[in-house]
């Protein structure tokens, strides 16, 4: 019986990891601004989406939003975070 238990549990334990392991990195995809919860100074620019994509071994960040005179922002930068 308690080799049974280990063997499950290691099965499970396994299967987590590889789901881990497949679902890629948190931090790339695209975040929207929810500006019913935005706590944001009115007077200031809203940054109205945020996409950050892999680029080889480098990061590549989208920047998209309105200024306060209501003209559009768009910025785009590629680098490398420093862990």
């Amino acid at each position: 019986m308690k080799k049974r238990r280990m063997t499950l549990a290691f099965v499970a334990v396994f299967f987590a990891g590889f789901g881990l392991y497949l679902a890629g990195d948190p931090q790339m995809g695209t975040w929207k601004l929810n500006e019913a919860k935005s706590k944001l100074n009115p007077e200031a620019n809203k940054i109205m989406t945020v996409a950050y994509a892999p680029a080889g071994d480098s990061v590549k960040i989208t920047v998209d939003g309105v200024a306060k005179d209501g003209t559009p922002v768009h910025n785009e930068w590629t680098g490398k975070f420093i862990p």
